[in-house]
């Protein structure tokens, strides 16, 4: 299994939004390949000579691309019908702002990232399969930690001491988004959960907002594809989309720090 993971944001008291999103796209390798088809035949299909580099969220997901470039919409409409017909499984850890830098060890995986492992071990553990974690190699930082030493350690600690995380491959890769398509989607849906939340559409869509409305049926498609019926070791439950405390941001901190 493949767990493509990106963020939506950035877990930074200096990050303009006030909730960053980390999110999964768990799929079988042979799905990642068709997905790669499909959506090369969706871009050459509607932008013809006009294809575009990478699907990316800062460039599809706003209001300027829905009001004024009819091809991006559709563009986006076909992109989050195919996701909606993927044999595919989603995770979002919710995370609000720091009000303050995290103080966290050298190399210490924050806690947003470890709750998004428990997850995928989780559905790695009930599908029996291993899961090899495939981070975006340019968009992925955390207050500059090193990313692939943080998850390396925190693999080997975790399954050393409880023997937890045992289906999930303790080297992660990092991958050019441009090629990778699992990437895009990840990137896709962390901007539409992101916005979601920020815009509290929980609470309804405002009338005559065609954006938010979309953005409203693009989340929709993606919180169908989690799955709430996970565990963790102990037997507690897990739930696909997760919404952190800010405490719970600084439980691991180094007061020498």
């Amino acid at each position: 299994m493949l767990a493509f993971i990106d963020e939506s944001g950035s877990i930074h008291p200096k990050d303009s939004n006030p909730i960053s999103i980390l999110f999964a796209v768990c799929m079988p390798e042979r799905v990642h390949r068709g997905v790669s088809r499909q959506l090369y035949s969706i871009e050459k299909l509607i932008l013809g000579n006009e294809m575009m580099r990478e699907l990316k969220a800062a460039d599809l997901l706003n209001r300027r691309t829905f009001a004024r470039i009819e091809q991006k919409r559709e563009l986006v409409e076909r992109v989050f019908s195919v996701l909606a017909s993927l044999e595919i499984t989603t995770f979002a850890i919710i995370v609000p702002r720091p009000t303050r830098p995290l103080k966290l060890p050298k190399d210490y995986l924050p806690k947003p990232h470890a709750f998004l492992l428990q997850r995928i071990n989780a559905l790695a553990e009930k599908t029996n399969q291993e899961a090899v974690l495939v981070y975006d190699g340019n968009g992925m930082n955390v207050q500059g930690m090193n990313m692939a030493s943080s998850i390396s350690n925190y693999i080997f600690r975790v399954a050393e001491f409880n023997n937890v995380l045992r289906r999930v491959v303790d080297t992660p890769l990092f991958v050019d988004s441009k090629v990778t398509p699992g990437i895009q989607l990840a990137d896709l849906a962390a901007s539409v959960v992101r916005q979601y939340e920020q815009n509290r559409l929980i609470n309804g869509v405002p009338k005559g907002d065609v954006y938010l409305s979309a953005i409203e049926r693009y989340y929709q498609i993606v919180h169908g594809k989690t799955m709430d019926d996970l565990l963790n070791d102990k037997g507690n439950p897990l739930y696909g989309f997760y919404k952190m405390q800010e405490a719970q941001l600084y439980l691991d901190e180094d007061p020498d720090n």
